[in-house]
């Protein structure tokens, strides 16, 4: 066999002969299957992403459930803080920061590497929801998730909206330290 003429074509072929070559099939077959499985790829992705959002969706509704179940309604009647009693917004804050900083690193220690897209979308004022999505993946325990729920909730109250004036009473502070101890092993 001479293969200098084997990627040659022959002189008698027309050009419904070279239509119907096996290479151009081939190439053809070549093209379709890499756009075909990069589609199926991109469709995957997109389904995993729906799934991403439809958990965090799910986790909101949770957290929104154990906040309304076991969270005390805010008294409407508090008073800003006057200098006759004393505000503990600043130890709060602290142990809230202890808290956030406790779910952020059992995030970025998650082992499935395709939840940190999830975790990375996370606002910092909506942390409840990254604690949800910890339990449900097993990367906390549920008393650990309560607990970091009623925490974040709670500080929540008192660090935005109007409330955020008010001075953190020591009963509330009491129930975000007692929250806090069942939070971190």
């Amino acid at each position: 066999m001479n293969w200098a003429n084997f990627f040659a074509i022959p002189a008698t072929a027309t050009v419904w002969d070279l239509i119907n070559s096996n290479a151009i099939v081939a190439l053809l077959g070549a093209y379709f299957s890499y756009r075909f499985s990069r589609l199926s790829k991109l469709a995957q992705l997109a389904q995993e992403t729906a799934d991403d959002a439809k958990s965090v969706v799910d986790a909101a509704e949770a957290v929104d459930d154990i906040v309304a179940d076991e969270l005390p309604v805010l008294d409407e009647t508090a008073k800003p803080a006057s200098s006759s009693e004393r505000d503990y917004r600043s130890e709060a804050k602290f142990i809230v920061d202890k808290v956030k900083d406790f779910l952020r690193s059992r995030a970025q220690s998650d082992p499935d590497g395709r939840h940190q897209r999830t975790y990375g979308t996370m606002p910092d004022h909506r942390l409840s929801i990254l604690a949800v999505q910890l339990a449900e993946r097993k990367q906390i325990t549920r008393s650990q998730m309560t607990a970091a729920v009623e925490v974040l909730e709670l500080w929540r109250r008192y660090s935005r909206g109007p409330a955020a004036r008010l001075s953190v009473p020591e009963a509330v502070f009491g129930k975000i330290q007692g929250a806090s101890q069942k939070v971190e092993p």
